[in-house]
């Protein structure tokens, strides 16, 4: 307790030093990362007060933003800590038995990775299998479908479940269909111009931007089988800086999910999931969706830094074994902290 009062009295100091610059305002993103220098620094001079500060005193949930930041920050280095926290992921998530008829076997990317029944989704067909699980966010709605990459025989499946929910965007987070193109199809029309109907579904691209760390293609989507079937647009954005790495810059896939956040808004409804794959649905696709909902609790709270570990395993809930590794999971704490510390930072910047 008094090592986080310490730690707290240090904080509070730094705070009120940046507050006497700023006035009576609170203290800006760039104040807070001088606040983290600071204390960084401090440690470097090896301050009696800030020697006997660990991140094994230090919890990751606050009141105020600025000590959370110095939280996630301290977590953000603590390696055991870390790698405690996931090994601990699955502790008291319930284990369900997973078998499904025979007919769906085809339709699995992996064997092992199936979908847990509860929090599957189902399709309007019969069979009404897919390999995909809804996610909630951290108000406990239906926010997010985690899927994996379309196989030949699921591509139909695939963009019938995209028609059935509604959704808007659809986000790729892997790069296999490069590198293995038998095994990871290109799931969508090629060219600007070009339709391709799925088992009805007429998918015609509108429009494709190529960008620095990404590509957003615009879709037009229509059920052939309906003849008053209303046209929809879709946006699919596929992140492509992997640069031959499992593991991508931390601040460019920042870059993307913010980018993704942008084009979400401009569809304009939030009832509607957001899909996101990666190759079998754990990997990258755990961590888009907990980026995601812990950019999205801190811009609606500013009070707070997700707790990394209750969300990850309240996303293993939903669908098991996702947020696969230790590095996915060291990954989702890089990137919290750089855009905690420094997206909100440019934000602020392009304001003025």
């Amino acid at each position: 307790m008094g090592n986080l009062s310490t730690l707290l009295r240090l904080v509070l100091e730094a705070l009120g030093e940046a507050r006497q610059e700023n006035g009576s305002k609170p203290p800006s993103p760039a104040s807070l990362k001088r606040i983290d220098a600071d204390l960084r620094d401090r440690g470097r001079r090896r301050s009696s007060a800030y020697s006997v500060i660990d991140d094994e005193d230090v919890p990751l949930t606050h009141k105020t933003g600025t000590v959370g930041i110095v939280a996630l920050a301290l977590r953000n280095r603590n390696e055991k800590k870390k790698e405690a926290e996931f090994k601990n992921l699955s502790k008291d998530v319930p284990e369900e038995e997973i078998k499904y008829p025979e007919n769906t076997k085809n339709k699995n990317r992996s064997s092992d990775v199936l979908p847990a029944p509860k929090t599957r989704v189902k399709l309007s067909s019969d069979p009404d299998y897919i390999n995909a699980n809804w996610i909630r966010d951290h108000k406990g709605q239906r926010r997010y479908i985690a899927t994996q990459h379309p196989l030949h025989e699921t591509a139909e499946d695939f963009w019938r479940m995209v028609w059935q929910q509604d959704s808007r965007l659809v986000v790729m987070v892997n790069e296999d269909e490069k590198e293995k193109p038998t095994d990871f199809m290109n799931y969508l029309p090629r060219g600007e111009g070009n339709t391709k109907s799925y088992g009805g579904i007429e998918i015609t691209v509108k429009h494709i931007s190529q960008k620095s760390d990404y590509t957003l293609t615009t879709l037009r989507m229509s059920d052939s089988k309906k003849a008053s079937s209303a046209t929809r647009e879709i946006s699919h954005m596929r992140f492509t800086s992997w640069k031959g790495r499992a593991m991508p810059n931390v601040a460019l896939f920042v870059g993307f999910v913010t980018a993704t956040r942008e084009e979400r808004k401009k569809c304009g409804d939030f009832k509607a999931p957001t899909i996101v794959h990666c190759s079998d649905g754990l990997g990258f696709t755990g961590v888009y969706i907990a980026l995601d909902i812990g950019i999205m609790s801190h811009e609606e709270s500013k009070t707070s830094v997700v707790d990394v570990f209750e969300l990850s395993k309240n996303l293993r809930r939903e669908r098991q074994g996702i947020v696969c590794s230790l590095n996915h999971y060291n990954f989702i704490y890089q990137a919290l902290y750089e855009y905690t510390v420094n997206y909100d930072e440019s934000a602020e910047a392009q304001k003025r």
